[in-house]
């Protein structure tokens, strides 16, 4: 189900996206002063956004504890190399060892307050299936769990029931692909 809040957010990215021909104006452009603006607004809303990508925007948000943000510095943050394809847990072999383990946690970020972080997000391809949804998004189960939410594939979203028993979507996803059908 696609809402009209996360239309108009779609729409706002591949806005910003734009990028201009004029010299000067793509100066100012590069510097994303307007996607940073359009973050900060966002963050105040209702509908927040925890994951969106376009030709030159990427959102992917990562639930840091306050005091890990404050004993790192901007530079380190900066430093960030992470994404939604990242798993939590993955096999490892190698290091001189004869069997294989498995790996738990974050690890692969250069920002200490980003590895003591969770990530909200994951998107996640069944590998040898061709149709178009063989890539999906799953929700930190963790979250999902403690939120109280669950799946509901007719609404698109992780849903629970409200004070007066309505159904709410607490986080939903819609792909652009989406928007026409």
């Amino acid at each position: 189900m696609v809402t009209y809040a996360h239309k108009q957010i779609i729409e706002a990215i591949a806005g910003l996206d734009q990028a201009p021909a004029d010299q000067a104006k793509f100066s100012d452009w590069i510097r994303a002063p307007w996607h940073l603006d359009f973050l900060q607004i966002n963050a105040a809303k209702s509908e927040l956004i925890i994951y969106a990508g376009g030709p030159y925007s990427f959102v992917h948000s990562v639930a840091v504890p306050a005091e890990a943000l404050a004993d790192e510095g901007v530079e380190g943050l900066l430093a960030w190399n992470d994404g939604p394809s990242h798993g939590i847990a993955s096999y490892v072999s190698g290091d001189g060892r004869e069997t294989m383990w498995i790996e738990r946690g974050k690890h692969h970020c250069d920002a200490a307050a980003l590895n003591a972080g969770v990530d909200l997000i994951f998107d996640r391809t069944f590998e040898g299936r061709s149709e178009p949804d063989r890539t999906y998004f799953e929700v930190n189960q963790e979250f999902t769990h403690l939120a109280g939410v669950h799946w509901w594939p007719e609404r698109n979203a992780y849903c629970r029931f409200d004070g007066n028993g309505d159904v709410e979507d607490v986080i939903s996803i819609t792909r652009r692909q989406n928007l026409d059908g």
